[in-house]
């Protein structure tokens, strides 16, 4: 082969070098936009983090315990069985007061028929 001229030679070299160093730029300014991408969805993840706690925190100050919820159904069912009292109990004292009323009725006809 033919000798190359040494300014030829740092020509070339010098364009390999340059088609190096712009392969570079680019792998540095993909490796930078993908940094910055993750930085972002890191944001975005954080911000979702801190609402869900935010949310998990309404749910436990307004969550109702299990003992919290026997405790109201225990309730509930003493009304509830209050109010069943009271109404047999007034059931009971008009079906006295009508016997009591048919009784004296019955003594009024038998005095006034005898």
């Amino acid at each position: 082969m033919a000798d190359i001229p040494p300014s030829t030679e740092l020509a070339l070299l010098r364009g390999e070098l340059m088609t190096a160093l712009a392969r570079i730029e680019g792998d540095v300014r993909l490796v930078l936009q993908e940094q910055q991408q993750g930085t972002r969805r890191l944001d975005e993840l954080a911000t979702d983090v801190r609402r869900l706690d935010e949310r998990l925190d309404a749910v436990e100050r307004t969550a109702v315990t299990r003992a919290e919820a026997d405790e109201r159904e225990t309730r509930m069912r003493a009304q509830l069985d209050e109010q069943a009292r009271r109404r047999l109990t007034v059931a009971g004292l008009i079906i006295t007061a009508i016997t009591a009323l048919l009784s004296g009725g019955i003594a009024v006809i038998g005095i006034i028929t005898s």
